[in-house]
C-alpha cells in the first residue's frame, strides 16, 4: 500500500484506530495555516487586480487536489473551440514537468492534438503576454487556473468530482480542499463530473451545495466514458467494452484512483490486482519490472491503464513476452447543459 493510499485512509476516515485518529488530529492543526495563508494569499492576490492580455481567457481548474477530470475537460473544450473556428492555445503550470520542460498532460494533449500550442511554466501571465504579443492563436485555455489569480479571465470554470465533492470537508492536509468551498463565488460555471459514478439524489445534493456557495452559479453535469483501448504508442485497439470478461491488472498515477477501477470495472473487467502510485507518478524500469511479474502471478490477460501514465510508460522497455499494456481513452460527456455551456463559451469569445 502507498503513502497516498495511507493518506486517503485516514483523512477520508476510513482507517481505524488510536493511530488514525492522533493523525487526524495533527493534520487538522496544521490545516489551520493553511487556511489562513490560503485565504490571505487570495485577499492580497485579488485586491492587485488581475491583468487582461489581448485574448480571450477560459480558465478550468478545481477546489479539490487532483483527480477532478481537468485534462479530458481541457480536451472537450479544444474540440469545442476548434469547431467553431478558433485558434485555442493551452497555458499550465507544468507540474512535476520532466527535463525537457513538459509534463504528463502536456504529453497526453500533444498525443491527442499534434498541432495544438502548450505552453507550461509557474509564470503563466507572462506566458499569456507571449501568446497574445506573438498571435499564437486566439483564445487561451488556463488549464488548472481556478487559483491563479494574476491572469484576468473571461469564464472561470471549476470543476466539482462526483465522487469526493467537497474533498472530505477540510483543506490541505487534513482534506483535500486547495481553499475553502466559499471561493466557489468566483465560478461563473460549475461543472459535476463523474456523474455517472453517483446516484440522481447525490448529483442532486452536490448542485444545492454549490447554489449554497454560488447562488448564481450556471451548473453543467458531465460523465467520463471510456472508449477506447490505446496500445503504448497510441495505436488504437479496440473498443473499451473489449474489456469485458478480461482479467485486468489496472496501473495507476492519478489523483483519483477509485474513480478509474470503478469504470474500469463497468465495462465488465475482472480487476485481479491494481498497482498503485502517487499522482504524475514518474514511471521507471522497476514499476515496469514489478508490474509485469504482478501481471504473471494474477494471470492477468491485460495491464490496463491511463493515457497519462502510458506516456511515461511507453518510454520504457515493455516485456515483449508478457502481458501486454493498454491504456483507456477518456471522454467527457454532458449529460445537463451542453447548451449552457457553448453559450457560455460564445460570450467569453466575444468579450474580447
Amino acid at each position: 500500500m502507498t503513502c497516498c493510499t495511507n493518506y486517503r485512509k485516514i483523512v477520508s476516515g476510513e482507517a481505524r484506530g488510536l493511530g488514525a485518529g492522533l493523525a487526524r488530529g495533527a493534520l487538522s492543526l496544521l490545516s489551520v495555516p493553511y487556511r489562513w495563508g490560503s485565504s490571505f494569499a487570495e485577499v492580497i492576490q485579488t485586491g492587485q487586480g488581475a491583468e487582461h492580455v489581448a485574448l480571450p481567457v477560459i480558465s478550468v481548474g478545481n477546489v479539490t487536489a487532483g483527480g477532478t477530470g481537468k485534462t479530458p475537460f481541457v480536451v472537450l473544450l479544444v474540440e469545442m473551440l476548434r469547431a467553431a473556428g478558433r485558434r485555442p492555445v493551452v497555458l499550465s503550470r507544468g507540474y512535476k514537468a520532466e527535463a525537457d520542460g513538459r509534463n504528463d498532460e502536456a504529453r497526453v494533449l500533444e498525443r491527442r492534438f499534434p498541432d495544438l500550442i502548450h505552453l507550461q511554466g509557474k509564470d503563466r501571465l507572462a506566458l499569456a503576454r507571449r501568446a497574445a504579443t506573438a498571435r499564437l492563436g486566439d483564445v487561451i485555455v488556463l488549464d488548472d487556473g481556478f487559483q491563479y489569480h494574476k491572469l484576468a479571465r473571461d469564464l472561470d470554470v471549476c470543476l466539482i468530482d462526483a465522487t469526493n465533492p467537497w474533498g472530505y470537508g477540510s483543506v490541505l492536509p487534513r482534506g483535500l480542499l486547495r481553499e475553502t468551498l466559499s471561493s466557489l463565488y468566483r465560478a461563473r460555471l460549475v461543472v459535476i463530473t463523474r456523474a455517472e459514478l453517483a446516484s440522481e439524489s447525490e448529483i442532486d445534493d452536490i448542485r444545492a451545495g454549490i447554489l449554497r456557495h454560488n447562488e448564481y452559479a450556471n451548473i453543467v453535469v458531465t460523465e467520463m466514458r471510456l472508449t477506447q483501448l490505446t496500445d503504448a504508442a497510441g495505436r488504437a485497439q479496440g473498443a473499451a467494452s473489449s474489456l469485458a470478461g478480461k482479467r485486468v491488472l489496472v496501473a495507476s498515477g492519478i489523483g483519483n484512483p477509485g474513480a478509474l477501477l470503478r469504470n474500469v470495472r463497468a465495462t465488465g473487467a475482472r480487476v485481479v490486482a491494481h498497482v498503485e502510485r502517487g499522482d504524475h507518478h514518474p514511471w521507471d524500469a522497476a514499476d515496469v519490472a514489478v508490474l509485469a511479474a504482478r501481471a504473471r502471478e494474477t494471470a492477468a490477460e491485460l495491464v490496463v491503464t491511463t493515457m497519462k501514465d502510458v506516456v511515461k510508460l511507453s518510454r520504457l522497455d515493455w516485456p515483449a513476452a508478457d502481458v501486454p499494456l493498454r491504456a483507456v481513452d477518456v471522454e467527457v460527456h454532458i449529460t445537463e447543459g451542453e447548451e449552457l455551456l457553448s453559450t457560455l463559451v460564445t460570450e467569453a469569445l466575444s468579450r474580447r
